[in-house]
């Protein structure tokens, strides 16, 4: 299971500790680079009701390197993407993230996960939780996290146990969002019990505080889930996770109004061939809001992806999603997202794609109502290590 903390483009994992052990490393050894080049068109890059047109070039290096030290691995790694639009040139950003993590299994019974990242990045137009105001600048931000898990019990033995830690700072670099700035610490554990080869039975709490740095601001909160959940791999072809419960949003202040709700989140990939990927997601849990009077809202989502290699050189993938945004006042956005995506692997170290998504999002409150349309052509070079 993984937890994931997204914002502005950026994905921080915090990973529940894993039980492995050396054949855990059966990874790509090394450094293993890649560089994506790539040219959109955007008919509604500031998504509002009356869409503005414009392309823009985005460069994404990515980098990582993997090494094992016995029963123990490092790792190290950057992503970074640089955008330069057309006309709207307030739109260009770049975004950088630098993460390192050690895996120590210590024993038989006893592994410990560490992690830790930095980040520069930019909120994206139109995301939930967010006020629409396209005469600002792209918003910026800058992010760092770091995460503790330890796992007990052998992974054949009858029970496990997990407990894991996490911090994230987040700190707004302009159009006065100092207020936003805050830090979430996050405890959870997680008791697991076989009840097959393949499939184990666990409980969950998680509880997360989160901490404004404003002194005016009335949104520090306690949010505590509870789940009970599956996780299997039942077969060669078809993996997965469903935990279900529920949540409470405790906000410090009075003045705010408190939350509670079912909480779900489920993950299921079924593999009909060795060529051929479907994966399902949902999940309903809270997230924070920058929205004036929306103090939290329940984000609802469920999603399909197929990922289908038509031949050794050609990669097909589709996705469809669906979103319902519930604001703990009166808000209520609804959005659905499609595409399509072709890969060309011209040579092994070179592969080309063609992709279009439409993103089209309704709401009680119309002026937040948009659709996007997108077209993107890539060329990644791809280098991997031993």
């Amino acid at each position: 299971m993984k937890y994931s903390t997204k914002q502005a483009g950026m994905t921080f994992v915090c990973a529940s500790t894993v039980f492995f052990s050396s054949a855990s490393f059966a990874v790509t050894q090394g450094l293993t680079t890649a560089v994506e080049a790539a040219y959109t068109s955007d008919d509604n890059v500031f998504r509002e009701k009356n869409g503005t047109s414009d392309s823009f070039l985005t460069i994404a290096p990515d980098l990582s390197y993997t090494k094992a030290f016995g029963k123990h691995e490092f790792t190290a790694g950057y992503n970074g993407k640089y955008a330069s639009y057309d006309k709207n040139t307030k739109e260009n950003y770049t975004d950088h993230t630098v993460d390192v993590g050690m895996l120590l299994d210590l024993s038989k019974q006893f592994n410990v996960d560490l992690k830790a990242d930095y980040s520069t990045l930019h909120e994206s137009r139109g995301q939930s939780g967010v006020s629409a105001n396209a005469a600002l600048d792209v918003t910026t931000l800058d992010k760092n996290s770091v995460f503790a898990g330890m796992a007990f019990g052998r992974k054949e033995a009858k029970m496990q146990l997990e407990l894991d830690y996490a911090v994230i700072n987040t700190d707004y670099t302009n159009n006065n969002q100092d207020i936003r700035d805050r830090r979430d610490d996050t405890v959870s554990t997680r008791l697991f019990y076989n009840v097959g080869a393949k499939t184990k039975a666990f409980v969950e709490a998680k509880q997360t505080n989160f901490n404004y740095s404003s002194s005016s601001s009335t949104l520090d909160s306690t949010e505590t889930l509870y789940h009970a959940g599956l996780r299997w791999q039942a077969t060669a072809k078809t993996q997965g996770e469903v935990k279900v419960g529920s949540f409470d949003k405790d906000f410090d202040s009075a003045t705010e109004t408190d939350g509670d709700g079912t909480s779900y989140e489920a993950s299921i990939t079924w593999s009909p061939k060795t060529y051929s990927n479907l994966t399902l997601t949902s999940s309903r849990k809270p997230q924070e809001s920058a929205i004036a009077n929306e103090n939290f809202y329940t984000a609802t989502l469920t999603s399909l992806n197929w990922n289908h290699e038509f031949s050794k050189k050609i990669t097909v993938i589709l996705d469809a999603s669906q979103s319902e945004d519930d604001y703990s006042a009166t808000r209520n956005d609804k959005t659905t997202n499609a595409g399509i995506a072709m890969k060309y692997n011209f040579r092994r170290w070179l592969d080309f794609g063609l992709s279009f998504k439409n993103l089209k999002r309704t709401s009680n409150s119309s002026a937040n109502e948009f659709t996007d349309n997108t077209v993107m052509f890539s060329a990644t070079l791809l280098h991997k290590g031993k």
